[in-house]
C-alpha cells in the first residue's frame, strides 16, 4: 500500500518495480491474487502515466516480440499489481519507437 512517503520507480535495466522511500530504494512484493509480479515484470516500459483514482497506467512491450500491454498499478491498494491488458489488433505499432511517445515519468534505470 502507497502513502505519501512512498514513490513508485520502474527500473527500466532490471525491468522492475521499486519503492523508495525514507532514503532507500527497495522492491515490491506481489502477494497472492496479483496480476503480475512487480519485482520481475520483464517487459520493457514505453510509456507510464497517473490514471483516475489511484492508478498508474503503464504501457509495457514485450522483449521477444512487438506485444504490447497495459499493466495497471493500483497504488493504495495491499495488492498493487492489478490489471494486465493486451493489447491487439493495433495496427502500425510494430514500429513504435521511443521517440514518439514522452519518457516514462517514473522511470529509472538503476546500476
Amino acid at each position: 500500500m502507497m502513502n505519501s512517503d512512498l514513490t513508485l520507480l520502474y527500473d527500466a535495466k532490471n525491468q522492475r518495480f521499486l519503492k523508495h522511500a525514507s532514503n532507500t530504494i527497495s522492491t515490491l512484493a506481489s502477494p497472492e491474487g496479483s496480476a503480475f509480479e512487480l519485482n520481475n515484470v520483464g517487459k520493457t516500459m514505453i510509456y507510464g502515466a497517473v490514471s483516475n483514482n489511484d492508478f498508474l497506467n503503464c504501457l509495457m512491450k514485450d522483449n521477444a516480440a512487438n506485444n504490447y500491454f497495459v499493466y495497471r498499478v493500483n497504488t493504495s491498494s495491499a495488492i498493487m499489481a492489478a490489471e494486465i491488458h493486451p493489447c491487439w489488433m493495433l495496427p502500425g505499432w510494430s514500429g513504435l519507437r521511443y521517440s514518439l511517445l514522452p519518457k516514462p515519468i517514473f522511470s529509472s534505470t538503476m546500476r
